[in-house]
């Protein structure tokens, strides 16, 4: 019997590379490319499903205030992350950012 050298990792590693969740910059990319990860959930990418998963969950534990909700739901909604309140978007991401790094995500550890 043959070997099949399938790497099931592969998509995984790339989003873990292209989206830094620990990081602001990481939280970001992902939100305000939230409808792009979206569509390949659609496809049946599950690796993109559970990136909006912790997503979802990371916003459920933020306290945030009501301009970075605002800010996270049209960056979310539009991919629009330039407007008159950035200052809301970066500490809404900070926030979020912190939240990861609270679950270690980046480290491939699980927090206790």
């Amino acid at each position: 019997m043959g070997v099949c050298k399938i790497d099931r990792l592969s998509k995984l590693r790339e989003l873990d590379a292209r989206y830094r969740m620990e990081t602001a910059d990481g939280v970001k990319s992902a939100i305000s490319e939230a409808q792009q990860l979206e569509s390949g959930a659609l496809k049946g990418t599950y690796e993109n499903v559970n990136l909006l998963v912790d997503i979802q969950s990371a916003i459920e534990e933020c306290e945030f205030n009501p301009e970075e909700i605002h800010a996270i739901q049209v960056a979310m909604g539009s991919g629009v992350i330039r407007w008159e309140n950035n200052v809301a978007f970066d500490s809404a991401a900070e926030k979020l950012a912190a939240v990861f790094r609270g679950w270690r995500y980046d480290s491939g550890e699980v927090a206790a």
